[in-house]
């Protein structure tokens, strides 16, 4: 296993910790003690989802296919962050594939020839970005990134509202509230915070896989702060005490629901005509 997938399973088991230890503080700190019978439901969905989340990231970084094994150590780095640098890519799904093997099949004929890595591909990310670039403009391609923050955010707005539902089911789901500081905090993170990983990533920045974790973290000690030391001024009050009904209605929860797969075949659609024109 490389450090980088070491870092990725590190992070992604310091988040699923920080998840289920605030899912456990809500549903027992709420009420002396004794949590709800909803509540612990939800406590050991929210541990599952976050349990499974941390094998995923396993299965995905550190377990290698057959072909992938026969690369030794230095070869198998170059290729890891390469693969890397195209799954992050906005190119086609199907040809993320197809570049993937082509570059493990030229490693492992090299590796067979008794050649070094670096005479083969040199620095792995200009070659990961050369061969994304030959494909399309990356600053084209940077275009659909707008979409995987689109769906982002509306998946974050439907999944912290049934949540806060979920707090008293006897209220109607239409008139759940969401403070308006968390609206912001969701739509920084689906479309600065979550490009921002992806982007250190490709730079092999270790830290980068927390990244994640430390923006929530900022954010709740930048609240904190101005609710202590800035709460006097009238617009930073009402921003830290303003409320929004994100759901307002029927419409609106079908918009939230439809704008999904709209967004992923708009992105697909246009990313196929970029990737042909190029």
């Amino acid at each position: 296993m490389t450090r980088r997938s070491r870092m990725a399973i590190a992070g992604s088991a310091l988040l699923a910790l920080v998840v289920i230890a605030s899912s456990v503080f809500w549903a027992y700190g709420r009420n002396g003690g004794e949590a709800p019978a909803d509540g612990a439901v939800l406590v050991a969905a929210i541990a599952l989802v976050s349990v499974a989340s941390v094998v995923l990231v396993y299965l995905l970084r550190a377990r290698r296919s057959a072909a992938e094994k026969l690369l030794d150590g230095a070869f198998y780095e170059k290729y890891e962050h390469i693969r890397e640098i195209i799954s992050g890519s906005q190119l086609t799904g199907r040809l993320k594939a197809d570049l993937s093997e082509e570059v493990l099949d030229m490693l492992v004929t090299a590796q067979r020839a008794g050649r070094a890595p670096e005479d083969v591909i040199g620095d792995a990310r200009s070659f990961a970005e050369d061969v994304i670039g030959s494909f399309a403009r990356p600053s084209r391609l940077a275009l659909l990134g707008l979409f995987d923050g689109g769906v982002a955010f509306c998946l974050f707005v439907l999944g912290i509202t049934s949540l806060n539902w979920l707090e008293d089911t006897k209220a109607a789901f239409f008139s759940t509230r969401m403070d308006l500081a968390m609206l912001v905090f969701v739509a920084w993170v689906s479309f600065l915070v979550i490009p921002a990983t992806k982007a250190l990533t490709k730079a092999r920045i270790p830290w980068a896989y927390v990244l994640p974790l430390a923006s929530g973290a900022a954010f709740v000690l930048a609240m904190e702060a101005a609710r202590r030391y800035l709460y006097g001024v009238g617009a930073i009050r009402a921003f830290i005490d303003g409320e929004i009904v994100p759901v307002p209605g029927m419409a609106a929860l079908l918009c939230y629901m439809a704008a999904v797969p709209l967004l992923l075949a708009a992105k697909r659609l246009l990313g196929t005509r970029l990737v042909r024109r190029s």
